[in-house]
Formats: C-alpha cells, structure tokens, sequence
C-alpha cells in the first residue's frame, strides 16, 4: 500500500493500527503498561520515520488534586515527553479532577518519530497517577465504555 501526501514527497507505506475496547484501571504510582495499546512496526528504512496516532478515552476518580500521566513509549523509551523535568510529565494526560461527576474524557497523541531502525520497533502507551485511579475505556463508576487506538504510520520520502 502506498499513500502520498498531498506536495510532499512523502508516501505512506505501511500502516498498523491496535485498537482495543478492554477496561483497563491502575492505582500505580509508577508507569504500567496501558492493555492492548500496544503496536509493532517493522520499518523498511532507518531513514523512513513513524507518525504514531494514539486516541485514549478514560479519566480518574474523583479525587481533590489527582494528576494523571500518560506517556509514549518506544520500546523501554518515554519519546514525545514535556521537558519540565517532574515525575508528571507526560505526552498527554486526562484532565485534574476535583469534585463532580466523572464524565469519560479523551486524551491524544500524534508524534513523528525516527526510530533509525529496520528491526521491529514496539510502540505503547503507559500510565500512571498520584493518587486514587486511572481508568482507560471507561468512566470511574464503570457505566460507560469506550474504545482506544494506537495507529502507527510509517513515512517514506521519495
């Protein structure tokens, strides 16, 4: 398969998508794995780069001062991560909640990365919270489901 892009001497030429529906709930302090927002690409150039695509949908506990962490991970790798230098900074991250009822809320992702590699290369999302729990495809009184991705695009330029 492959894509151009509009102008750009750039095609698309492979394209993995996960997508999962599976509840997923941490109370770690530390990054875990998010399940099944997992991806794996096996580039067909070093020079060829990896657009990841990710759409999460989830939230936390109605807990005074929670902050929530996601973060991209390629292999054993955090990428796309905010510089400030804190234990919550993340690629993205559901919204501080404080009081009120927990809605589901989406959280997004799109990085262009270079993996300078032609070996298969694993992509995921991983999470974590400083207190109460992070729930992923659903809300926090479990009455509303939902359903993440992770696409991962690699981009030729010719």
């Amino acid at each position: 398969m492959s894509v151009s892009l509009y102008g750009s001497g750039q095609t698309v030429v492979q394209i993995v998508q996960s997508v999962t529906s599976t509840p997923f709930s941490t109370t770690s302090t530390s990054l875990v794995d998010i399940t099944g927002l997992t991806a794996t690409i096996t580039p067909l150039s070093t020079s060829n780069k990896i657009l990841v695509q990710v759409v999460m949908t989830g939230g936390s506990t109605d807990t005074v001062s929670i902050q929530t962490n996601l973060q991209l991970v390629r292999g054993s790798t955090s990428i796309g991560v905010g510089s400030s230098g804190t234990v919550y900074n993340g690629t993205t991250a559901f919204s501080n909640r404080s009081t009120g009822t927990q809605n589901l809320q989406t959280a997004g992702v799109i990085y262009l990365d270079s993996p300078a590699t032609t070996s298969a290369t694993t992509y995921k999302m991983q999470g974590q919270l400083n207190t109460g729990t992070l729930y992923v495809n659903r809300d926090s009184a479990a009455g509303n489901g939902s359903v993440s991705s992770i696409t991962l695009m690699e981009i030729a330029y010719v």
